[in-house]
């Protein structure tokens, strides 16, 4: 029977290092010293390859959600907010501007994450195909093809200004 183990390169390394010490070519030791691990830490990895094989040496948290995330209720709060408030803003000034004004804080990684997420879900489906900055660069050309007698016309080729 064969099946499928998908594992980190971390595991990897550690899969090779155990099976060096099974065929006796390292010591609990030197493994400890090349994981970085204590030796009776080793000393579990050994016991848990030996119990299940390489499936032993996956982190048996992979794939269920971290103990420290918020609940869906507060996530779907502070997108509620953004949504409201800050659609036009990155999502780094917008994680500011909720720990600024609301209070609310989230790790970067999973503000990041989750806000560039949140920000292009909309219920609108124009804004769905054309994001913020596409907005923005269509008034701006508008303004410049409205009043181009005063900003002067720009060369797109070359970013520069033709009066």
């Amino acid at each position: 029977m064969s099946c499928l183990i998908t594992m980190s390169q971390k595991e990897l390394h550690r899969l090779e290092v155990i099976q060096k010490i099974n065929d006796r070519r390292l010591s609990v030791v030197q493994a400890a010293e090349l994981l970085g691990l204590s030796r009776s830490q080793v000393h579990r990895l050994l016991q848990a390859y030996d119990r299940s094989g390489a499936a032993g040496l996956v982190s048996k948290k992979r794939g269920r959600p971290s103990n420290r995330r918020h609940s869906e209720e507060f996530r779907n709060a502070a997108l509620d907010l953004i949504r409201e408030r800050y659609l036009d803003f990155g999502p780094t000034l917008a994680r500011e501007k909720l720990i600024e004004l609301h209070r609310i804080s989230l790790s970067s990684h999973s503000s990041d994450m989750e806000l560039r997420i949140g920000m292009r879900a909309s219920s609108h489906p124009d804004e769905i195909s054309t994001g913020v900055r596409s907005r923005r660069r269509e008034s701006l050309q508008k303004a410049i093809d409205n009043d181009g007698l005063l900003l002067g016309q720009f060369s797109r080729a070359t970013s520069r200004r033709h009066c």
